[in-house]
């Protein structure tokens, strides 16, 4: 590998690594499932080297090879035999890092269910509509509505009165 290929991944690193990760964690809740499912999407692009048409291409390859992998994942049989501990551990959250409610803010995330944590990262944080949405999940629109709706139900009752 040359030198400008090892700058130009570094790159894609720098670029996408804090949305593959949290897109990752919300799909798993688990830290150590999301950082595997990163070092995977990212052997994956190094591996296949994909030429990209613009910008919004290459995130939504990276998104679509994260959920892909996420489910991969889940279907593991490994994954149906073992029972995994609960995680304490929640991905960083820019913001006001002293606020409390960001911090009970990524405790409500991560309590979320893994389908309802995909839409609302990919909704609210990368700012995908919910067609987008379901086109990136395979899910149908409706299903990606009701998602979105129940956790913000959820999310409501868990955050109280904090506003953002």
């Amino acid at each position: 590998m040359d030198e400008y290929q090892i700058k130009y991944n570094n790159d894609m690193v720098d670029r996408h690594a804090t949305m593959v990760y949290r897109l990752a964690y919300s799909a798993t809740q688990n830290v150590a499932d999301a950082e595997d499912i990163m070092q995977e999407v990212f052997l994956r692009f190094v591996k296949k080297n994909p030429d990209f048409a613009d910008a919004e291409h290459e995130k939504a390859w990276f998104i679509r090879v994260t959920v892909n992998t996420a489910k991969s994942l889940h279907l593991s049989p490994w994954r149906k035999r073992t029972t995994l501990a609960p995680n304490e551990e929640l991905p960083h959250m820019s913001g006001d890092e002293g606020s409390v409610c960001h911090a009970q803010l990524a405790e409500a995330l991560g309590k979320l269910s893994k389908y309802q944590g995909m839409c609302i990262h990919l909704f609210y944080f990368e700012g995908y509509s919910i067609k987008e949405i379901s086109t990136i999940t395979k899910i149908s629109e409706s299903t990606v509505k009701s998602h979105l709706r129940r956790a913000k139900e959820s999310l409501r009752k868990l955050l109280g009165e904090c506003e953002f």
